[in-house]
């Protein structure tokens, strides 16, 4: 109907040399010369639908990509603080385990160097300042 609104079509032609193509048709009514005709506009989108295609295949590719990935991220981020925890454990049980009877021995070294369970040389009260000094470092 002339003046009425255009239409587009796509469909797969033939061309001479064999080949298909997706061509784009976009078909006006218009009048001419006070005949209503139908004037049609051809486009080859066949690059353009080709192309679509291969960048839906490569999206579908990377985002299966970016899920193993993650994936990935996700385990591996699991096993980084499982073995945290792990970590924190043995540090908080080895500290116990040390200080318990760091302890006793800085508590004995004061009393030996305080001279409460006998008297001790010059010498001996350097080394047990050592040892003190030492033992308290640990302790911190």
């Amino acid at each position: 109907v002339a003046g009425g609104a255009a239409v587009r079509r796509e469909c797969r032609l033939r061309a001479r040399d064999g080949t298909e193509r997706d061509v784009l048709k976009t078909l006006a009514p218009v009048v001419i010369d006070g005949r209503a005709v139908v004037y049609a506009i051809p486009v080859d989108v066949t690059e353009l639908r080709t192309m679509t295609r291969v960048l839906q295949r490569l999206t579908t590719e990377l985002e299966a990509r970016v899920e193993d990935r993650t994936r990935a991220l996700v385990d591996a981020n699991a096993r980084l603080v499982e073995a945290t925890t792990r970590k924190s454990a043995f540090v908080a049980h080895l500290s116990h385990e040390l200080r318990t009877p760091l302890n006793a021995i800085l508590g004995f070294c004061e009393l030996l160097h305080d001279g409460v369970v006998g008297p001790v040389t010059d010498e001996q009260r350097d080394c047990l300042v050592d040892v003190l000094a030492s033992g308290r470092h640990l302790t911190r």
